[in-house]
């Protein structure tokens, strides 16, 4: 299994700028919403890319539950930041539950490119 950490920050970037103009879009008031959303999905994805990084390694029952694992750690994150830290934060809801859905779906997109075979690259 081939891990390409450097293809993975391009796409991180690329969703980054992204959100930035996305930004310009929202109201002033849902801005910090949709920053927060974002950086609360990029640190869920990172241990979740790294456990089915390491899953990869072990072969294909370990990758298959290391991907189950870790989306279902997304989906968990997603319900608890809507739940408790939405409110707690007092962030506007939809900035930032959207920011964060989102965010996760892309990059969710990106890890079969991030995470591939060599062998898969040659056909």
């Amino acid at each position: 299994m081939r891990v390409s950490i450097g293809r993975y920050a391009m796409v991180a970037l690329v969703v980054g700028a992204g959100a930035w103009v996305v930004g310009l879009l929202v109201p002033p008031d849902g801005r910090a919403s949709l920053w927060t959303g974002a950086g609360a999905a990029l640190s869920v994805q990172a241990p979740c890319v790294g456990g089915l990084w390491l899953g990869a390694r072990s072969g294909g029952q370990g990758f298959l539950a290391a991907w189950a694992a870790g989306i279902l750690t997304r989906v968990v994150a997603l319900v608890a930041f809507g739940v408790w830290g939405v409110p707690a934060l007092g962030l506007v809801a939809a900035p930032a539950l959207l920011a964060m859905a989102g965010t996760l779906f892309l990059l969710v997109l990106v890890e079969p490119v991030a995470l591939r075979r060599p062998e898969m690259a040659r056909a």
